[in-house]
C-alpha cells in the first residue's frame, strides 16, 4: 500500500470518529447551552476535522468545516445563541461533510456545488451573529518571549556518542521548539517533528523527557540533541516544514554549556498552515515501532489498531483448529498413557485455552457503538412530527460479539421509529392524558448470564388490540378467536400497519416485518 492510500485510510478512520463525536457533542450541547467545556470540545473537533481535509486537499470539505467552526465560534462568545434552529444547520452540515466523505471515498471529485446552499445559510446565520467572520489571527512575532535549548542533563554516553560520530561527518545540534499555544494535541505534533527529524539524524535526548513529550503534558517549549549529517539549514528547513510551531532555534551544540544562550535573534517565526491536522499525526502514531525511539527517556503506552475483521476471524479459525489438535494429543496421551507429554500438554492446553478466550474478547464491541446513533435520530424525527420526546440510553457499555452489534442497527431503527410516530401521543393529547408532554423512550442493554439483554419502551399509548384487530380485518386476516397477546403479534405480518396513512416515517407495514426477519437471521430471541 502506497503512501497515499495509508493516508487517505487514516483520514477516513479519524473523519468519521470526530463526524460521530460531533454528531453527540451537538446533540448534547442543544440541551446544556452553556456548557463551555462542551463547547470547547466541539470547537477543537471542528477544527480537527477542517485541518485534516486541508491535508488532503479536499477544498469543498475545508471550506464547510471552516464556516462551521466560525458558527462554533459564535457560540462560544456569545454572540449567537443556540436555538433549535442553529442546532439544525449544524446538524445539516453534518450530514452534508458525512455525504462528501462517502464521494470521496468512491472516488468521486467534490464540487463547490454540493455546499452552495449550506454556506449562503451559515452565511446568514454567521451575519446575524454581529461579529466579523475573520476568525483567524496570525501570530505576532515580535511578541514570542526568549527561547533557548534547555539540555541540562545529557547522559556522558551521548557525549561520548557525538565525538565519535564527528568522525563520520556528523554534527550534534542543539534544538528549540515552540508549539503554537492553539495547537490541540501537543503530543501528536511533537512527535511528528522527532519522527521527521529522524528521518535525516537521531535525537539523542529531549526536555522534557520522551513520555512527557507523548503525553503533551507540557507547555509549549521542548528541547532536543540531534545528531545529523545535514547543514544547521537543512535542520531549520525540516523544522520549519511541520505546521503549528510559533518559534524555533536551531544551533551547534556547545558540551561546555549546560544550557545554550542565544540571541533573539535566532529566533525562527514560523507561520501556522491549516495545511496539516493534529489528530492525522496522532493516528500515525500507531505505527511508531517502526522507527527506532529515542535512546533515553522510552516509555511505554496503551495503544489500538483497527484490525480487518475478515483477519480476525481467520485468526478464530486458526486457535480453533489449534484446539481440535490438542484435544486429540490429549486422546493420544490417555489413550497411550505416555507420562513424557502429560506436564507439556497440560501447558498447551492451558495457553490454547487463553488464546481461544482472548479471541473472543477481541470480537466483542460495545453496544454503544450502535446506540449513539440514535439520540441525533429520535431529536430529527420529533422535530418532524412536533413531538416533544426524550430518549434514555441504560446499558451501553454492554458487549457483544461485533457482527452482532453491526447487525442491530436496522432492529432498532425501526423499532424507535415505531415508537417516535406510533407511541409517544402528542404534547396536548398527552397533556389531556395527565401525562408530561414530554415522552420518554428507555433503550437498555444488560447481562444475564450468558446472555445480552436488550429492551425498548415507551410511555406512549402501547398497543391496543382492538385497533390491531380492525385494521387487520380491512387487509382480510383473520382474527376470530385471537387473545389480546395474539393479535398484537399480527404487527409483525408482513405489510400489516395501524397507520392511516403513508409517511416518510411508517405507514407501510414493512419495519416490525424486517425487525422479526433480522432477529431471526441473528438466531437471538425476540419478546
Amino acid at each position: 500500500m502506497d503512501d497515499n492510500s495509508v493516508y487517505r485510510t487514516l483520514f477516513f478512520e479519524e473523519t468519521d470518529d470526530h463526524l460521530a463525536q460531533l454528531n453527540d457533542h451537538v446533540l448534547q450541547l442543544e440541551n446544556d447551552p452553556k456548557d463551555s467545556a462542551l463547547l470547547n470540545d466541539i470547537f477543537r473537533s471542528a477544527h480537527t476535522l477542517k485541518g485534516m481535509a486541508a491535508t488532503m486537499g479536499y477544498d469543498v470539505m475545508t471550506q464547510l468545516t471552516h464556516k462551521m467552526e466560525n458558527i462554533f465560534e459564535l457560540f462560544k462568545t456569545g454572540t449567537l445563541q443556540v436555538t433549535q434552529q442553529s442546532i439544525s444547520l449544524i446538524f445539516k452540515c453534518l450530514d452534508r461533510l458525512s455525504e462528501l466523505v462517502e464521494d470521496l471515498r468512491e472516488e468521486r471529485d467534490l464540487q463547490p456545488a454540493q455546499i452552495a446552499d449550506l454556506l449562503a445559510e451559515l452565511d446568514q446565520t454567521e451575519h446575524s451573529g454581529g461579529i466579523s467572520t475573520e476568525t483567524e489571527v496570525s501570530q505576532n512575532p515580535t511578541a514570542v518571549g526568549a527561547l533557548t535549548p534547555q539540555l541540562q542533563q545529557i547522559d556522558p554516553s551521548d557525549l561520548y556518542v557525538i565525538e565519535q560520530a564527528a568522525g563520520d561527518g556528523y554534527q550534534a545540534v542543539q534544538i528549540a521548539v515552540r508549539l503554537d499555544a492553539q495547537s490541540m494535541l501537543k503530543g501528536a505534533r511533537a512527535f511528528l517533528i522527532m519522527e521527521k527529524l529522524g528521518q535525516a539524524g537521531d535525537v539523542l535526548y529531549t526536555e522534557p523527557d520522551a513520555q512527557t513529550l507523548e503525553e503533551g503534558t507540557f507547555e509549549s517549549d521542548f528541547s532536543l540533541l540531534y545528531l545529523t549529517q545535514q547543514t544547521l539549514a537543512d535542520v531549520e528547513q525540516n523544522i520549519a516544514s511541520n505546521s503549528e510551531i510559533e518559534a524555533f532555534v536551531v544551533a551547534p551544540f556547545d558540551p561546555s554549556a549546560a544550557v545554550l544562550e542565544e540571541a533573539e535573534e535566532l529566533l525562527q517565526p514560523v507561520p501556522t498552515p491549516e495545511s496539516e491536522t493534529s489528530a492525522l499525526q496522532q493516528a500515525t502514531t500507531e505505527t511508531k515501532e517502526k522507527s527506532p525511539a529515542p535512546a533515553h527517556h522510552a516509555s511505554a503506552q496503551n495503544q489500538s489498531i483497527r484490525v480487518d475483521l475478515n483477519r480476525l476471524d481467520s485468526f478464530l479459525d486458526l486457535v480453533s483448529e489449534l484446539v481440535v489438535y490438542r484435544n486429540q494429543l490429549e486422546d493420544v496421551s490417555e489413550r497411550e498413557n505416555i507420562e513424557a507429554v502429560k506436564d507439556p500438554l497440560e501447558q498447551v492446553s492451558r495457553l490454547t485455552s487463553e488464546l481461544q478466550d482472548l479471541v473472543l474478547r477481541i470480537r466483542m464491541q460495545q453496544v454503544n457503538v450502535v446506540f449513539s446513533r440514535f439520540p441525533r435520530m429520535v431529536r430529527d424525527l420529533s422535530n418532524e412530527l412536533q413531538k416533544e420526546m426524550e430518549l434514555v440510553i441504560f446499558g451501553e457499555e454492554t458487549e457483544l460479539d461485533k457482527t452482532v452489534v453491526s447487525e442491530l442497527s436496522e432492529p432498532l431503527v425501526h423499532l424507535l421509529r415505531n415508537s417516535v410516530d406510533h407511541g409517544i401521543e402528542a404534547p396536548d393529547v398527552r397533556e389531556k392524558l395527565g401525562k408530561p408532554r414530554k415522552g420518554t423512550i428507555r433503550l437498555a442493554a444488560y447481562q444475564e448470564g450468558n446472555r445480552v439483554i436488550i429492551t425498548l419502551e415507551d410511555d406512549g399509548k402501547g398497543l391496543d388490540p382492538q385497533v390491531i384487530k380492525a385494521s387487520a380485518e380491512k387487509k382480510g386476516l383473520a382474527t376470530e378467536g385471537l387473545s389480546d397477546e395474539a393479535l398484537q403479534q399480527l404487527i409483525f405480518h408482513p405489510g400489516f400497519s395501524t397507520a392511516q396513512e403513508v409517511t416518510n416515517i411508517s405507514g407501510r407495514g414493512v419495519g416490525m416485518d424486517a425487525v422479526q426477519s433480522k432477529i431471526t437471521q441473528l438466531g437471538v430471541r425476540s419478546k
